[in-house]
């Protein structure tokens, strides 16, 4: 949802066991890298490292939101990685972890429609994320506020 927000299409993302602590939601890294490329996004690459960066924060966010902690060790060894690779300061991750916290917030009901509906299919491509993006609460009946479990 971070990358939907700050205008990244990721194409489908998948719900899969991650053979250690439950599940994880993978996006597209292929698509990830060709949408920023496609708008030239990679032309100011810091921003976009960035934007990677919070994408990684944004799921470690979310699952510290529902269940007041989570265990990061995967998103923060891809953001070692983007901070290896592209030199960026880990004040910069610390000082993106409260915008990604915030972005959460606000964007939560979307957030919960895409985590329901990736338990439901384990598969969403690109188009059903932007519909479940856009859509209202009541657009998925049956559906409470807070029905998200942990897994594993």
């Amino acid at each position: 949802m971070i990358g939907r927000v700050r205008g990244v299409q990721c194409g489908q993302a998948t719900i899969a066991a991650d053979g250690v602590n439950g599940y994880a939601i993978i996006a597209s890294q292929h698509a990830i890298h060709s949408d920023l490329s496609m708008r030239g996004g990679y032309q100011d690459w810091h921003s976009s490292v960035l934007t990677k960066i919070m994408i990684c924060l944004a799921g470690p966010g979310a699952e510290t939101i529902v269940f007041g902690d989570c265990d990061a060790r995967g998103d923060m060894h891809m953001i070692e990685e983007l901070c290896t690779r592209y030199y960026i300061a880990y004040d910069d991750v610390d000082r993106l972890q409260p915008q990604v916290h915030s972005l959460l917030l606000k964007h939560w009901n979307a957030v919960e429609r895409v985590a329901i509906a990736l338990l439901e299919k384990k598969t969403l491509n690109g188009a059903e994320i932007d519909a479940l993006f856009r859509s209202t609460p009541t657009q998925l009946p049956g559906h409470d506020s807070g029905k998200i479990e942990r897994l594993g």
